[in-house]
């Protein structure tokens, strides 16, 4: 997967090129296609510490599949790392018309944005994560949902993974349906 931007962040389909997500139309030329049972892509991060922006245009399908471990939650774009905490995260969560931005920080606690809108089902919404050292946001189709006062530093793992999160323990949630411009 190419990164469009100056920064060469380029991602590998997987489980591999023939069995990852499927290229098809984006928002905007192509996008890929997450069957919610093993696809992501995978790369490498530059340094993440005190302030993020993640975006991605989505279109959602019902939740994840077998892999995922439940049906209603799916990783967008987040930090790659193998631990469940020290992340930032943009996923579909409990339930088709939910999304949440969170920045899961080295204490152990979680502070979560959370979009209410309904997003109907089969239809492109863009979606912005934002942490900008005192506050954190999330948009929807470029209206502010939510955000919350926090202050923190995160220690990224030094990789990203979009259709794919962990949850810990081994548990994956995979996103079922498709992403485009994901940054």
């Amino acid at each position: 997967a190419e990164d469009s931007s100056a920064k060469n962040n380029h991602g590998r389909l997987e489980p591999n090129e023939e069995s990852g997500p499927s290229r098809g139309p984006g928002i905007q030329g192509g996008g890929l296609e997450f069957d919610g049972v093993d696809d992501r892509v995978e790369g490498q991060l530059g340094s993440v510490s005190d302030e993020v922006t993640v975006s991605a245009w989505a279109r959602t399908t019902h939740g994840s599949g077998p892999g995922g471990g439940h049906s209603d939650f799916g990783g967008i774009l987040g930090d790659g790392g193998s631990q469940a905490y020290d992340k930032f995260l943009l996923r579909k969560y409990d339930g088709p018309d939910e999304y949440q931005f969170s920045w899961d920080y080295s204490d152990g606690g979680t502070t979560v944005g959370v979009s209410d809108s309904k997003v109907e089902d089969g239809r492109w919404h863009h979606l912005v994560g934002q942490y900008n050292g005192s506050h954190l946001r999330i948009f929807l189709d470029s209206d502010l949902q939510e955000q919350k006062q926090y202050t923190g530093s995160i220690q990224s793992q030094g990789t990203y993974q979009v259709g794919r999160y962990e949850g810990g323990s081994g548990l994956y949630y995979y996103y079922n349906g498709r992403i485009d411009k994901a940054k």
